[in-house]
C-alpha cells in the first residue's frame, strides 16, 4: 500500500520541477550586441555574432525610436538564437516556493489518502474478525 501511494506521489511531485527546468533550459546563456539594420518600431531585423564568431541575423526587440546602426543588447541561447533574458532571483524564488508548496500539498494528500485507505481496510478486517468471533464463540460457549 505504501508503495502504491509513493508511486502515485512521485509523478505529480516531479511536475513543478520539470516545468521549471524546461522554462530555464531554453533561456539565455550569454549577452550579445546587435546592430539594427533599420529604424525601429518594436521588432526589427538586426545582425550579431555568436560566441564562436559566427555572424547571425534575425528579428530582435529594440527600444522604440532606435535608428539604423544603433547597437542594442540582447540575450542568446546556447545555439546563438535570440532568447528571453534569464529569470531573475525573484522569479526563481517564486518557482521554488511554488514547487515546495505543491510538494507539501501532494505529501499531505498522500498521507490523507493512506489514512483513508487504511481506515477502510481496518474496518473491513474488524468486521470480518467480529463475524468470525461470533461464529466461533457459539461453538465454544455452546450458545445458539
Amino acid at each position: 500500500m505504501v508503495a502504491v501511494c509513493a508511486l502515485m506521489t512521485v509523478p505529480p511531485a516531479l511536475l513543478p520541477g520539470t516545468v521549471a527546468h524546461e522554462r530555464l533550459s531554453g533561456t539565455a546563456t550569454r549577452q550579445a550586441t546587435a546592430v539594427l539594420e533599420q529604424d525601429v518600431s518594436q521588432e526589427v531585423h538586426a545582425r550579431w555574432t555568436t560566441a564562436d564568431g559566427t555572424p547571425r541575423s534575425g528579428d530582435v526587440l529594440a527600444p522604440g525610436g532606435a535608428r539604423t546602426g544603433a547597437r542594442v543588447t540582447m540575450w542568446l541561447d546556447s545555439a546563438g538564437r535570440p532568447a528571453p533574458p534569464p529569470s531573475t532571483g525573484a522569479a526563481l524564488r517564486w518557482m521554488a516556493s511554488v514547487t515546495v508548496g505543491v510538494l507539501v500539498i501532494i505529501g499531505g494528500l498522500r498521507v490523507l489518502l493512506h489514512g483513508a485507505v487504511r481506515l477502510a481496510l481496518d474496518r473491513g478486517r474488524l468486521s470480518a474478525w467480529q463475524a468470525e468471533w461470533e461464529r466461533v464463540e457459539r461453538d465454544w460457549t455452546h450458545r445458539c
